[in-house]
């Protein structure tokens, strides 16, 4: 029989644990709530085995008399991620529950499969879908190698925030990422900016290196990867097949051994069919594919985010403004939530940020 498990929690860290842990089981199931009212619903029709509460919601869970008598005969476990923090008490008994210590007493003994990385992964990327869970693990995966990396996704979704991920996660930490948009290159100096160049290759050309040269020993990320004229991107494959490459105005072959990452908002496919992409370049870049999706459909991430970008002005959004913000399917992705949400900052002075505050273009 499965068993259930509820989780009252929108800490990232935990969330996102309790996500990775679960989802190689065969015996439990687990639902996450981010507040009681949510709880509450699916007490009334469904039964839970075991409920696991973040501490910020002890107070709620002392107070909340149908709550308590929804749970009455299911254990109720405050969470701590450090058992020395403290104890509190819950139902009249004390019942501390260790995170991730504790585990194996919650499964009886059952041993469930997980990645103690996902524990200690980077705090700045926000999410607690299901889709957020495989990007981390995807990440997690790419840190591991140095084979090239296509990260794709719309415009605003966090691109280089995962590309920044992958290389702080990986055995190249110590040197800086080199990023480069090719969109942002002049027209006619992709060869130039990309391999460098020797003094005398063209008029004023002075002796200078290119990004292959400077992204020696760590990552370079390369984004908008698909808007890539068609004679650098021959350059580049030969580049990733052959590890060596010739600045512009010489004939010595330099080598590069700097790990790529790629990204793009285009699909890359449509692009090979119309001709505007090199299909064995495609091949070579996508030997890992993190796929970003919209914000709209992962919805569970918008309140995280939100109320991790409002973390250091001490601001908090009130329930309806919350509320509103899920209402919206954020065609910009993360960037229109965050540029709506430093809107509401200046419209909100001292007061809490309500649904009034909240101007969406």
């Amino acid at each position: 029989m499965i068993k259930t498990v509820a989780l009252v929690s929108h800490n990232d860290e935990i969330v996102c644990g309790f996500r990775s842990i679960f989802s190689a089981s065969c015996s439990y199931r687990l639902r996450i709530f981010t507040d009681f009212v949510g709880l509450k619903f699916f007490l009334r029709h469904q039964k839970a085995d075991c409920i696991l509460i973040e501490p910020k919601f002890l107070q709620s869970a002392c107070v909340e008399t149908e709550f308590l008598s929804l749970c009455d005969c299911c254990p109720v476990y405050f969470i701590t991620c450090n058992d020395s923090e403290g104890k509190a008490e819950i139902l009249q008994e004390e019942k501390i529950f260790a995170f991730p210590e504790d585990i194996p007493l919650l499964l009886n003994g059952e041993i469930i499969a997980s990645d103690s990385n996902m524990m200690e992964f980077p705090a700045d990327f926000i999410g607690i879908s299901a889709q957020s869970a495989e990007i981390k693990k995807k990440i997690l995966l790419a840190a591991q190698s140095d084979s090239p990396v296509l990260i794709t996704g719309e415009t605003g979704v966090g691109k280089g925030l995962v590309a920044d991920l992958i290389h702080r996660l990986s055995s190249r930490k110590n040197h800086p990422l080199k990023s480069l948009n090719v969109t942002t290159i002049p027209a006619g100096l992709a060869e130039s900016v990309l391999f460098g160049t020797v003094r005398g290759a063209f008029t004023d050309a002075l002796t200078k290196e290119g990004y292959f040269e400077i992204a020696r020993g760590t990552t370079l990320f390369l984004d908008e990867i698909g808007d890539l004229r068609a004679d650098i991107q021959a350059k580049l494959l030969h580049v990733i097949e052959k590890g060596t490459f010739q600045s512009v105005g010489s004939h010595i072959e330099k080598t590069s051994d700097a790990r790529l990452i790629f990204a793009t908002n285009a699909d890359l496919k449509k692009k090979i069919v119309l001709g505007e992409f090199r299909s064995d370049l495609y091949y070579r870049i996508s030997h890992i594919v993190i796929h970003i999706p919209p914000l709209r459909e992962r919805k569970e991430d918008i309140i995280p985010l939100a109320r991790a970008y409002l973390a250091p002005s001490e601001k908090s959004l009130s329930a309806s403004a919350e509320l509103l913000l899920t209402s919206f399917d954020w065609r910009g992705n993360v960037r229109q939530l965050y540029n709506c949400l430093e809107r509401a900052l200046l419209l909100c002075g001292a007061e809490q940020i309500d649904v009034n505050h909240i101007v969406v273009d």
